[in-house]
């Protein structure tokens, strides 16, 4: 384990069942960067010039940023929590 994560554990006291939810937001943060990312290859790769429908459709992005948000919501409960 990292020794942030050895220090977090031991000034929050965090319990298992955190530790598992943090380690959830944090893998679909990593997945939907992933799917993103692959869905604009693919996209690019389809249609190389440029049009407004890909444009849009490229612009799912916006799922990295909402999974990137539950990861800071579910930090931001447990941390609340503590206090």
């Amino acid at each position: 384990m990292l020794p942030e994560l050895w220090l977090a554990q031991l000034f929050f006291e965090w319990n298992s069942y955190w530790w598992v939810a943090l380690v959830l937001v944090i893998a679909l943060v990593l997945i939907a960067e992933v799917v993103t990312s692959s869905f604009e290859a693919l996209a690019d790769h389809l249609h190389p010039a440029e049009r407004p429908s890909i444009r849009i459709a490229k612009d799912a992005a916006g799922a990295v940023l909402l999974a990137s948000l539950a990861a800071v919501a579910v930090t931001a409960c447990r941390v609340l929590s503590r206090l």
